[in-house]
Parts: structure tokens; sequence; C-alpha cells
């Protein structure tokens, strides 16, 4: 197993360089690389973000063929797809009734970002 490349980066929502070492850890679901990843907590705006993280090129690395996010046919409809960005509707409804107008929503793990679009059609919700 190899290690992937990965680069320092800022905090990605304040662009602050001050933060700690909260954690760390391996891939152990798709034991994809042998990196050890670290999250750390910004100490300007409390966000916990990956630091270092893998540059954009290793995502083919690190993700699967078959993670289940890439499996959908965006040119055609599928009934599994229908189903499910119903029920991903209903849900962003109940929490969007929990949300101030001001609210900004930060999705981690957002896979495709259909989610975060969905979010927003609601009820023009500003998102990261």
């Amino acid at each position: 197993m190899k290690k992937v490349i990965t680069k320092n980066r800022a905090c990605p929502n304040c662009g602050g360089i001050d933060s700690c070492k909260v954690s760390s850890g391996y891939d152990y679901e798709y034991n994809s690389c042998c990196n050890e990843f670290n999250f750390v907590f910004c100490n300007n705006c409390a966000l916990l973000y990956l630091n270092p993280a893998p540059v954009m090129d290793e995502m083919q690395n690190i993700y699967p063929a078959d993670y289940k996010p890439f499996h959908f046919n965006r040119g055609r409809k599928s009934l599994v797809m229908s189903i499910r960005n119903k029920i991903e509707s209903r849900k962003a409804s109940v929490y969007r009734n929990y949300l101030n107008d001001e609210a900004k929503i930060l999705d981690v793990g957002s896979g495709d970002g259909r989610y975060m679009k969905i979010l927003k059609q609601i009820k023009n919700t500003p998102y990261m």
C-alpha cells in the first residue's frame, strides 16, 4: 500500500493557519493508502478539518470505483434516484425549519453536493 500525496492547507472556512491537532487515523474503510490523517481544530473559527489533506489528483486513489455516490447515471432518471431525492427533500425541509434566514451551512462529506443543492432550492440557503 502506498502513501498518497498530501498538502498542508489553511482553514477552508476562515483562511486561518493557527490550528491544533485533535485526532488522527487511517483509512480503515477502504484501506486505500498508508497515510495517517490528522483532524485539526482551527483556533480562529472552531472548524474541524483534515490537515494535511490529499491533493485532488489523489481522490481517484482514495475513493474506489465502487464508491456509492458515483453510481447514479446523471443523464437518466432512475427509480432509486427519484426516491432518494424525495427522501432527501423531505429531510432538508425539516432541517430548514430550524434555521434562521442568515444561517450558513457547511456539509462535511457531502459526496456530490446533491443535499446542499436541495437545501438551496428549498429556501435559498447560503452554503459554503
